[in-house]
């Protein structure tokens, strides 16, 4: 007995949804895109009950004429479905169950058997030890929002989570403020300033250093230079520096010879 009202419910409730659908098109039809067919669901792990209901909602949304019924949309749905949860819908039509005519009741209860039962304590702990580290503050902010959306933190809990996930260097230009904004958009937006400005800064110290010929003598020969041992006369810092940058000899400032060369020219010249 009790069945036999539900299925009626079901098939009443699809009449309605029929006779809705005739209305909105006898009041004209608005041109549809055309979109892609969401990705298959197979129930497993790897798989976002969340995401796929996103994308088969827009759908709807986008092609209303497509999916004039709640039957329509669960049916729709089921032909997305594969393995574990296309043994899960199967066994719903073989016992004719009343959910496959009411779209929230069955996307509601896709989500508890497939979804990830303590979603809200998993998004919450990926949050709290989420870090910005290197990376800059933008895409850690981005990162930061979409696994807040399946927590139930309210605005002091979302503060406190994204503060401790920041790096020091914005943690130390905070410090210096006397305030902070009281809400997390207008508190993350100033996060992401400061470390706008931090990496511009780094740009702007960032130097083209001029370019300086190797040296070489070694520090043997400039020694024994300065000390003057063959009695040649010393020469000025700033000569022995130009002699150095334009490769020239430390003894003679001649450019056809090097330090070494010097000394062996002057060994067999000695008598």
């Amino acid at each position: 007995m009790v069945q036999t009202l539900m299925n009626q419910m079901a098939r009443l409730t699809e009449e309605v949804d029929t006779l809705r659908q005739s209305a909105n098109v006898q009041r004209g039809l608005i041109p549809e895109p055309k979109v892609p067919s969401p990705e298959k669901f197979s129930g497993s792990r790897k798989d976002n009950v969340k995401n796929f209901l996103s994308t088969v909602s827009t759908v709807f949304k986008l092609q209303p004429s497509r999916f004039p019924t709640d039957h329509v949309k669960v049916l729709f749905i089921g032909t997305l479905l594969t393995e574990g949860a296309q043994t899960w819908f199967r066994t719903l039509q073989e016992s004719r169950h009343p959910i496959l005519f009411q779209y929230d009741n069955f996307v509601a209860q896709l989500d508890r058997t497939f979804g990830e039962p303590n979603a809200v304590w998993v998004a919450q702990n990926k949050l709290n030890n989420l870090r910005q580290g290197k990376s800059r503050c933008l895409a850690f902010t981005n990162q930061f929002k979409s696994i807040a959306l399946e927590t139930d933190y309210n605005e002091p809990a979302l503060l406190k989570s994204y503060y401790e996930g920041l790096n020091d260097e914005i943690k130390d230009a905070l410090s210096t403020l006397e305030s902070h904004p009281p809400g997390f958009e207008d508190f993350a937006a100033l996060c992401i300033r400061i470390d706008n400005r931090i990496y511009q800064r780094k740009a702007e110290k960032i130097k083209i250093k001029p370019w300086i010929p190797p040296s070489h003598f070694s520090n043997r020969e400039i020694t024994r230079m300065d000390v003057d041992s063959m009695g040649i006369k010393r020469v000025s810092e700033s000569e022995r520096d130009n002699r150095m940058y334009n490769r020239l000899c430390f003894y003679c400032g001649g450019d056809k010879h090097t330090v070494s060369t010097f000394h062996a020219n002057s060994a067999i010249n000695k008598p």
